[in-house]
């Protein structure tokens, strides 16, 4: 009877031993989970903020996301978009006395101050535990920017450099195909680059994760088409190789508030190198040695709350 006891407890805490070693973290090398069934996910968030009367604004930005895994398969979209119009006062000094002295000459201007979008589809085929290709499509536009349609594709090798239960971090080096349709020019522009990219997620607590991404575009062909900024405001057409380098980055923090329900900040900016000439606004036009060119740095600072559906 006491040697049956021994058996059982030797058993009992065998388990409770195996138990406790299966939860330990694992630091393993780019170690991918296997996935046995169909795994997906989705997002989305939106804001809007309207104001009239003395303040007359409009603001709208949304997002989604949807990725689907099976094995060796990844498929995933993301798309979003922000809009924001104001309307201000402007002087029109209609008997040009010098002095604004009656209401006709205060009037009210409508300007976009953001209109921008994207959408990407990108599958991934995973070869080994950290070794996968991945082939995309992208299209975008930033009218403020001077880019009416940003078209085209990508594909390369990623490889997940490190990963445990808290920490994975993935590189990738691939070729970028874009089409450029600018605002001010009646010819599209096609880059041929480079592309690098790093990106390292984090999760600090069962609710909170943190995220970091870069990417560099190297241009490997002249941009006979494009323009370049010359001088103060002027333009010459030429942009030569490797003079187009464009970067995207991002960082940012998401926790869990309720069930379903997160929220997210992040901040992101973009550098283009050679940005696009602007086109003059609705009702004018510029001097023929008079061309201004968009900003080379944007940046978005974002807070939502994302509803994920799976």
């Amino acid at each position: 009877m006491t040697s049956r006891r021994i058996t059982w407890l030797v058993a009992f805490a065998s388990l409770l031993g195996g138990r406790a070693f299966a939860q330990d973290p694992k630091f393993q090398y780019g170690k991918q989970e296997d996935v046995k069934e169909v795994e997906w996910k989705a997002q989305a968030k939106a804001g809007l903020v309207l104001t009239t009367g003395n303040s007359q604004t409009a603001t709208v930005t949304a997002g989604t996301s949807l990725s689907r895994k099976e094995k060796e398969n990844k498929f995933s979209f993301d798309a979003g978009l922000a809009y924001a119009k104001s309307s201000i006062f402007v002087v029109n000094d209609i008997n040009m006395n010098g002095t604004i002295d009656n209401r006709m000459e205060l009037q009210r201007l409508d300007s976009t101050t953001a209109n921008q979008w994207f959408a990407k589809a990108r599958y991934d085929r995973f070869f080994t535990e950290h070794n996968s290709a991945y082939v995309s499509a992208n299209f975008a536009g930033d009218e403020v920017a001077g880019k009416d349609l940003d078209a085209g594709g990508q594909i390369g090798y990623s490889r997940q450099l490190y990963k445990d239960d808290k920490h994975e971090s993935l590189a990738e080096l691939g070729y970028d195909l874009m089409y450029e349709k600018l605002s001010a020019s009646p010819d599209a522009v096609i880059i041929h680059s480079v592309r690098i990219f790093l990106g390292h997620t984090s999760k600090l607590t069962s609710a909170t994760a943190v995220f970091a991404n870069f990417e560099v575009l190297f241009n490997l062909n002249t941009e006979d088409k494009a323009f370049r900024q010359v001088g103060m405001d002027m333009k010459a057409l030429g942009v030569d190789a490797f003079d187009d380098t464009r970067i995207n980055a991002k960082a940012g923090i998401t926790t869990t508030l309720w069930k379903n329900v997160s929220f997210a900040f992040s901040y992101a900016l973009k550098y283009d190198h050679a940005p696009a000439p602007l086109p003059p606004p609705k009702g004018a036009m510029f001097a023929p040695d008079f061309t201004p060119f968009a900003e080379t740095l944007d940046t978005i600072t974002e807070a939502a709350l994302v509803v994920n559906f799976f």
